[in-house]
């Protein structure tokens, strides 16, 4: 009876993961508004009936894929920041670990960053965003404190302007506009030497 119920978990959960991954995956592909229903469970296999049990409709897929996407995300970037000894080594390790996620997740990221402009999904993209500034206003506030970064620059707008600018570079990426390497290189030579405090290390 155990085994059943498990068994039984273990196929919903695949169910709605097939349902997810058709929804990426076309998103990705043609854009949030050209992708119905109807593809998405045509795509995973089921029926639509069998999608509507899962998800109540297709922007619940979509929010569920930010979500996801996101917290893991942050996640990884966090890794990289806190595991450096210096600043430079830091952002370099949280941007290599931003590109790595973008590269194992490029559907997830194609298709999100083509609907940032999205009124349907905005509220939710654009909590993803704040919640990036926010956590990189906090980690450059704690490193002004202890007087490794500059101190005469707002924490939360830098945080701001970086977050734009590092979906811009992913943005290019996976455009294939510039190659990783390249992208990587100006992104952290334009942090490192616009933020850290020069008096500190000389």
């Amino acid at each position: 009876m155990g085994r059943d119920r498990k068994s039984n978990e273990e196929r919903r959960k695949a169910t709605r993961q097939k349902i997810v991954q058709a929804t990426l995956d076309l998103c990705a592909e043609r854009g949030y508004h050209m992708v119905s229903p109807k593809d998405i469970s045509q795509e995973a296999g089921v029926s639509v009936g069998i999608l509507y049990h899962y998800f109540k409709n297709k922007k619940e897929i979509a929010v569920h894929l930010i979500e996801t996407l996101g917290a893991a995300l942050v996640e990884e970037v966090e890794k990289g920041f806190y595991h450096a000894p210096t600043y430079k080594e830091s952002v370099k390790q949280g941007y290599g670990m931003l590109f790595d996620y973008v590269e194992q997740n490029k559907a997830g990221f194609t298709a999100m960053i083509r609907e940032i402009g999205n009124e349907e999904l905005k509220e939710h993209i654009d909590g993803l965003i704040d919640r990036l500034v926010l956590d990189s206003a906090r980690r450059i506030g704690e490193q002004q404190d202890l007087g490794i970064l500059r101190k005469d620059v707002h924490g939360e707008i830098a945080a701001a302007l970086i977050q734009d600018m590092a979906f811009s570079a992913v943005r290019m990426y996976l455009e294939g506009r510039f190659s990783c390497k390249d992208i990587l290189d100006v992104l952290i030579k334009i942090q490192v030497q616009g933020l850290e405090d020069r008096q500190a290390l000389g």
